[in-house]
């Protein structure tokens, strides 16, 4: 392969945000049904954004049902240092609403990345926890594990070694 096919071909590549809006789409298509996947149903609804946020990311979604979805990611917090904290937002059928994640701790750059649900009471929220580290202490990340327990979310401790 020729270095100008190559060119064409990272060109002609569906961009990240691309392939990640057709996934997001197709979760909610499979969990609304039937309606949904013939286009009678849709409708855009807006999600919150976090009081105080400069800016949010939702990046993975997970539907149980057409009215019990999540969306994951991350809100943009701080004045001084910008950092990310964790942020899940739960369709209901009619509206987003904002739902609290594990606490963080303090001057951690947490962000959610991914979400899957079995059940209305049974999710995992997976992403990644960086300590910006000081003069002294050497920046770190680790990975994130978040479980939705029907009520509420529930940091777990990470395998050992895992970033």
């Amino acid at each position: 392969m020729t270095r100008s096919s190559l060119r064409t071909l990272r060109r002609a590549a569906p961009s990240t945000a691309a392939l990640l809006s057709a996934a997001l789409l197709s979760a909610v298509l499979l969990a609304a049904g039937p309606a949904a996947a013939a286009g009678t149903a849709l409708h855009a609804v807006p999600s919150p954004s976090p009081a105080g946020a400069s800016g949010a990311n939702l990046v993975s979604v997970a539907a149980v049902s057409p009215a019990d979805a999540w969306a994951v990611g991350y809100a943009f917090a701080g004045t001084t240092t910008v950092l990310g904290v964790p942020l899940a937002e739960h369709f209901d059928g009619t509206r987003w609403s904002i739902v609290p994640t594990a606490p963080v701790p303090a001057g951690h750059d947490v962000r959610l990345a991914g979400v899957a649900f079995s059940s209305a009471s049974d999710g995992w929220a997976v992403g990644t926890d960086t300590n910006p580290g000081t003069s002294t202490v050497p920046r770190t990340a680790t990975s994130v594990i978040e479980h939705w327990n029907g009520t509420s979310w529930t940091r777990l401790p990470s395998p050992a070694g895992a970033a």
